[in-house]
């Protein structure tokens, strides 16, 4: 995964250097992962951001989620 659109009203200069958070919350834990990035673009609904590095091991993680997701429904 080497970026992420977050949905927004509120807009960063492109070209700026920011931080992400994405928190996943599960019934006993949360999973937190901190990245940097460059915002890439913006649109109506919100803005790209750019990682700075590629985040390799998100699919291990998406993955993960998925099955857990299909195993609750």
């Amino acid at each position: 995964m080497n970026g992420i659109f977050v949905m927004t009203d509120a807009r960063i200069q492109i070209g700026a250097i920011c931080g992400i958070e994405i928190v996943m919350t599960g019934k006993s834990s949360n999973l937190r992962i901190r990245a940097r990035g460059v915002v890439a673009r913006h649109a109506p609904d919100g803005m790209g951001i750019a990682f700075q590095h590629d985040l390799e091991w998100w699919p291990t993680i998406e993955n993960t989620c998925l099955e857990q997701f299909e195993a609750q429904n």
